[in-house]
């Protein structure tokens, strides 16, 4: 069978969609890139904002029309959020919200039961490798707590195999990735800092990158390490703020407050000066004022930050947020954004 994949959302997200790239391809399906000749099309979808859900369906809707004789199979976060509103789309369409299933359905056999492993990455010269799942945070905006509820970290061995398969077909670059990677926990005193010792340790010349980090997981021996192994750790860290404004960070329940970001921010510059960090800001969320986004505007101005991602605040079905009274509007969220992003244009332009 030809088998077309189309992904959204996340490194983790292109991570399992390379899992099921090799999987699928073991029994002697071929990848196409041109839908109109796939007998199979899979999307893994996000559903993290409206945008993400809306380009599942629309992704869905053009398969429809330029191929009605594939099999579409629809998996990833939206297929377990909303799981009866893609299925109305065509009763072509398949869902699967457990991945495992849909490698039983397409390989006509039983899948064993295993930790997900790559030994390639489709079109990257750089590896994306999930080593942590599931978040506990409950932010109040975020919908990801309620998809990927099962905390997991990947144990060393398999890990490592991994990496020497990897390895052993060429890449020397990895990106470690979780949906909250710094929870990463391989029995009660082995942490992400560790793991990174013995990735070191075990693979010469193996360079490694970090995907996303909350503030506090950010800790001194982290640093440290980067520091000290310039040739082996990228000196990058990607740092979600989302608002610059004490009472909206409580309102999102996100753990610390502007002072305390800006203050690690502070630290991690003072340890590690050329370091780059980048940042996410959501703008637009329930009851957010002009004052309290203007918060959010001077916290930019006043730290470095590398590169900034701006989101429009995006309302997710049974969060505590989609239920706050005085929301902003569509127009007013649109301007929001525009401007921050002219802020940050500004501030990175060369004196």
């Amino acid at each position: 069978m030809l088998i077309y994949f189309y992904t959204s959302g996340c490194k983790v997200n292109q991570y399992e969609t390379q899992v099921l790239r090799e999987q699928l391809c073991i029994n002697g399906n071929t990848l196409t890139e041109n839908i109109k000749e796939a007998d199979i099309c899979v999307i893994n979808s996000c559903t993290v904002t409206h945008n993400a859900d809306a380009d599942c369906r629309q992704v869905a809707r053009r398969i429809l029309r330029v191929n009605p004789r594939a099999k579409i199979i629809v998996t990833g976060c939206y297929a377990v959020s909303s799981k009866e509103e893609i299925e109305k789309l065509s009763p072509n369409i398949k869902v699967f919200a457990d991945k495992s299933k849909l490698l039983q359905e397409l390989k006509h056999d039983r899948t064993p039961a295993g930790i997900e492993s790559i030994s390639s990455f489709h079109k990257h010269s750089r590896a994306f490798v999930k080593i942590q799942d599931g978040c506990d945070a409950f932010c109040s905006y975020c919908i990801v707590p309620r998809v990927r509820t099962k905390m997991w970290s990947k144990p060393k061995e398999p890990l490592f195999a991994e990496l020497e398969a990897l390895i052993k077909n060429g890449y020397q670059e990895v990106v470690l990735c979780g949906i909250r990677l710094g929870k990463y926990e391989n029995g009660k005193n082995y942490k992400l800092t560790n793991l990174v010792k013995d990735i070191i340790s075990n693979f010469d010349n193996l360079k490694v990158h970090f995907s996303s980090l909350e503030i506090a997981e950010i800790t001194g021996e982290l640093l440290e390490l980067m520091l000290n192994l310039p040739e082996r750790i990228v000196r990058h860290f990607h740092i979600p703020l989302q608002s610059g404004d004490d009472e909206i960070l409580k309102k999102m329940k996100r753990p610390y407050s502007s002072k305390t970001f800006g203050e690690k921010i502070k630290y991690i510059y003072s340890r590690i000066p050329n370091i780059e960090i980048t940042t996410d800001v959501i703008v637009g969320f329930p009851g957010e004022t002009l004052e309290q986004f203007n918060n959010t505007l001077e916290f930019v101005k006043r730290n470095k930050f590398s590169k900034l991602h701006v989101f429009r605040y995006s309302p997710r079905k049974g969060t505590p947020a989609s239920a706050m009274p005085d929301k902003v509007g569509p127009v007013e969220i649109k301007r929001r954004a525009k401007a921050v992003q002219i802020i940050y244009t500004k501030l990175m332009k060369p004196k």
